[in-house]
C-alpha cells in the first residue's frame, strides 16, 4: 500500500526538478547509467558519461546545470573535466565524489 502523502510529496519534488540538466560521469558505465536513470525518474534530465572526453562532449552540446563527476574517470580526472565544463558553462554546479 502506497502512502498517498508520500506520493504527492514525490510528485511535487519531481515538478521542481523538471528541466534541470545533470551530467553524471563515472568510470563504470553501470554506475553512471544507474545514477542517470534515478535522476531521470526523479524529474531531472540526466546524461551519463564514462570518460572525461565523453563528459566534455556532452557538456558542450547541452547547457548543463549540474555536473556530478567521479574523481577518477579514465584518462584524466574530474578536475580536468570540471575545468573544461566550466570553460563552456561557467554557471554549472560541479560536484566531485570519490569512493
Amino acid at each position: 500500500m502506497v502512502d498517498e502523502r508520500l506520493l504527492e510529496r514525490a510528485k511535487k519534488i519531481s515538478c521542481t526538478c523538471r528541466g534541470i540538466k545533470v551530467l553524471v560521469a563515472d568510470l563504470h558505465r553501470v554506475f553512471a547509467d544507474t545514477i542517470a536513470m534515478i535522476l531521470n525518474l526523479s524529474g531531472f534530465s540526466a546524461f551519463p558519461a564514462c570518460t572525461v572526453s565523453e563528459a566534455v562532449k556532452i557538456a558542450r552540446e547541452q547547457a548543463m546545470d549540474v555536473a556530478m563527476l567521479e574523481l577518477l574517470i579514465g584518462e584524466t580526472d574530474a578536475i580536468d573535466a570540471a575545468e573544461c565544463i566550466l570553460a563552456v558553462w561557467a554557471c554549472c554546479l560541479i560536484i566531485i565524489w570519490t569512493g
